[in-house]
């Protein structure tokens, strides 16, 4: 195994991540999170991205993800709710 340079995602601020064997998914930190999704070989690359509404809605953000046998979970807390 090797550790190479890895692109850098500017102005975007990621707060959590999870992969299966061939892709990388990462959430961004902020409202109305998005899912970036990214293609681990040969070469990183980003393939994808899922916006509001799919993630998640305008006052809420994706705490965090995990990815288990083909599912991604999404933790979400709604911003505008006082606990």
């Amino acid at each position: 195994m090797s550790i190479n340079n890895v692109l850098s995602i500017d102005e975007r601020d990621l707060i959590s991540c999870t992969c299966s064997d061939t892709v990388l998914f990462a959430s961004t930190n902020e409202r109305a999170s998005s899912i970036m999704e990214f293609k681990l070989l040969p070469t990183i690359e980003l393939i994808g991205e899922w916006k509001h509404p799919l993630t998640c809605d305008k006052d809420e953000t994706i705490c965090d993800i995990v990815y288990n046998n083909g599912n991604l979970a999404l933790m979400i807390m709604n911003l505008s709710e006082e606990s």
